[in-house]
């Protein structure tokens, strides 16, 4: 087994923040992006492999537990490494520490298929890539549970609508991770205040949503000029937690290009905990509620 090794260091602005007054789960995504940058690099399979081998590594699956919070001015850093690699999918994991605490706040697990850049499809990884993988792996526990997911758009309520900007896009040519999350999270704010926790409400009692699991699964590429919907539901309801789940699909071919699974807590946002929602938010939150058959 090899060791962790560092894949990004900087720290928490204002701008990386959300309502909720920590950092918002684009922002986790972004430093994401960053960390991929930096293992493609590590690994000799950055820009110059991709410009001479046509060939890359594209998530198509993450996970997180966020742990604890991370604030305007804080200081993190990130850890990662390879869980494990099959024919053409490369498992990578990162833990983001607070750099001054020590503390362990979030763990994530991405699964990445081995892109043909030309074709736009998976390509098996050559022994000599798999050989140079296969000496990096770490031990690793993973944080990954399987939930249900809603196979169909029954009870589910329009979102969010707009059109992926040419400046959204990454280094592989489609639709950067940490913009999928920024309109999930928008998503998520509408289907929030349509399940009583409006804005209003959240300004005037200090209340807020704050997440600790997060699933993202991404099906098909989603390019610049696109136009793309969102629908949301809700599938899980306790005292205090509450599971959004919501749907992105390309609005000229009707397909589905991503889901996202997003567990939280009803925080209070001055104690800095979870606190039960009003008997009135969770019965308007009940409407919004999908079950199994």
């Amino acid at each position: 087994m090899s060791e962790f090794y560092e894949t990004y260091r900087g720290g928490v602005m204002p701008w990386h923040c959300d309502m909720v007054e920590h950092m918002t789960i684009a922002s986790y995504y972004e430093r994401l992006g960053d960390a991929y940058v930096s293992f493609t690099e590590r690994m000799g399979l950055g820009a110059a492999h991709r410009a001479t081998e046509r060939r890359a590594f594209a998530a198509v699956h993450t996970f997180c537990n966020l742990k604890k919070e991370l604030r305007v001015g804080d200081v993190l850093h990130m850890e990662g490494g390879i869980v494990g690699v099959e024919r053409k999918l490369l498992k990578l994991c990162n833990n983001i520490y607070n750099s001054a605490t020590g503390d362990l706040v979030s763990t994530f697990e991405s699964h990445a298929i081995h892109l043909d850049l030309d074709a736009r499809r998976a390509a098996e990884i050559p022994p000599d890539t798999l050989a140079k993988l296969e000496a990096h792996k770490v031990p690793w526990e993973s944080p990954m549970v399987e939930r249900w997911f809603p196979q169909s758009s029954d009870g589910f309520v329009p979102t969010l609508r707009d059109t992926v900007k040419m400046w959204e896009l990454d280094v592989l040519g489609h639709l950067s991770a940490h913009f999928y999350i920024h309109r999930f999270s928008q998503a998520c704010m509408q289907a929030m205040a349509m399940a009583g926790i409006t804005p209003a409400y959240n300004r005037e009692n200090r209340r807020g949503m704050s997440t600790f699991e997060l699933d993202v699964k991404y099906l098909k590429e989603v390019n610049g000029g696109d136009s793309v919907t969102v629908e949301s539901a809700v599938t899980d309801l306790g005292r205090s937690s509450i599971r959004f789940v919501h749907r992105m699909k390309n609005q000229d071919t009707g397909e589905v290009v991503a889901t996202m699974s997003q567990f939280g807590a009803f925080l209070d946002m001055d104690a800095r905990k979870s606190t039960p929602m009003p008997e009135d938010i969770r019965s308007k939150a009940a409407t919004m509620l999908v079950t199994q058959d």
